[in-house]
């Protein structure tokens, strides 16, 4: 599955959807549910596009650090949008005054690319606690 962001493109393994049971989804609201009592909705369009480096190493990878493979996130995750499980919120900083969106991604790749895959058009967010 090819997932498009602000001009970009990121691969989703098809199983990976197929085996979360997202084949016959939809979108009942404008973003999933989270239970972060900081969070607040923005538009996914007012988020720019991942750096080039970002976008090199792969958004849907397995990351060591974390000791949970790739697969095993992306389940989790679209399981919670399935079900309505919270999820939690991406985390964000203001763009550089110069730039056309209003929000940089902090962390949340896998869940801001999933939103988009899914069919959400908000995302729930904080702000970075420092900047």
């Amino acid at each position: 599955m090819e997932i498009q962001h602000q001009g970009f493109s990121v691969f989703l393994e098809d199983e990976w959807w197929v085996a979360a049971g997202m084949i016959s989804f939809a979108v009942r609201s404008s973003a999933y549910k989270t239970d972060c009592s900081q969070a607040f909705e923005i538009s996914i369009a007012d988020v720019a596009p991942l750096s080039e480096l970002r976008r090199s190493i792969g958004v849907f990878r397995t990351n060591e650090d974390e000791g949970i493979c790739a697969r095993e996130r992306v389940l989790r995750i679209l399981k919670g949008f399935l079900v309505g499980e919270a999820v939690p919120p991406v985390v964000i900083k203001n763009a550089d005054p110069s730039s056309e969106y209003l929000y940089e991604l902090v962390d949340g790749a896998h869940r801001l690319h999933l939103s988009i895959a899914a069919g959400f058009s908000r995302i729930p967010a904080v702000r970075q606690e420092w900047q």
